[in-house]
């Protein structure tokens, strides 16, 4: 295994594809909150309840 291989390269491109996965880690997890509160609201034992009221 040589050592005078460039290793800024690998670097580089590891930290580019960390760097562009973070954000959509991030969205993901966003918009995964956001669909859990609005599909499950708080009262959760009365789904006749949200169902009657959001139509």
């Amino acid at each position: 295994m040589p050592s005078n291989l460039p290793p800024r390269k690998t670097r580089r491109f590891v930290r580019i594809r960390r760097q562009s996965i973070f954000p959509y880690i991030m969205l993901f997890i966003l918009s995964a909150i956001i669909v859990i509160a609005g599909s499950k609201p708080r009262p959760i034992e009365d789904p006749n309840a949200s169902v009657s009221h959001d139509k």
